[in-house]
């Protein structure tokens, strides 16, 4: 009899550690990504396992290159650099509240932004990010800043107007960009109700 208290005993001990050391994951509450990158790429569905407090999402390609008025062989970065993508994740609860959010800095993560820039369609590349105390999934949005170098100057300006085509192609990304926005705040209240 005290041998099978024992037994039960260890057995718990052996569960009750499993359990405590499994390793938590996030699902994504959506793979569509608001904002002017959106056309570009998407998030991969899977469950991403939680290490150390970060979770590394996976971003697949859907199109090549980037919003107007990039054109091939414009380089990521902040120095040097001609564009900035950018990525915001939304931490989630049970319940679809938004805990925290944490956005790629291009100074930090501007070998991760360099990799997903050269990823083709199809192709996929990560982002790490910290998680929310809480969370149980997550949903992204994202930015696109241009810069062009002044010559002779280390500065940026932003880009001119003289050309028709790439403002009415930057009022139509606006407008999407928007319209994404829309579509996520009527997400958020749809959770709320």
């Amino acid at each position: 009899m005290l041998m099978k208290f024992y037994r039960v005993l260890m057995i718990w001990g052996v569960v009750a550690c499993l359990t405590s050391c499994a390793s938590k994951s996030l699902t994504p509450e959506r793979t569509k990504i608001f904002g002017p990158l959106s056309d570009y790429f998407t998030v991969v569905e899977k469950g991403y396992a939680v290490s150390d407090g970060k979770v590394t999402v996976e971003l697949e390609r859907t199109n090549n290159g980037f919003p107007s008025p990039y054109e091939d062989g414009m380089k990521v970065g902040y120095t040097g650099g001609c564009i900035e993508p950018g990525f915001t994740i939304e931490f989630l609860d049970a319940k679809g509240n938004i805990l925290a959010k944490e956005s790629t800095n291009i100074v930090y993560n501007d070998d991760d932004l360099e990799q997903l820039a050269g990823t083709g369609v199809g192709e996929t590349a990560s982002l790490r990010f910290r998680v929310a105390k809480g969370a149980v999934g997550f949903k992204m949005s994202s930015s696109f800043e241009y810069h062009n170098p002044v010559e002779g100057n280390d500065s940026y300006a932003s880009s001119s107007d003289d050309d028709y085509d790439a403002s009415l192609d930057d009022i139509k990304k606006a407008a999407k960009a928007a319209k994404d926005v829309l579509e996520m705040e009527a997400d958020l209240i749809h959770s709320l109700l």
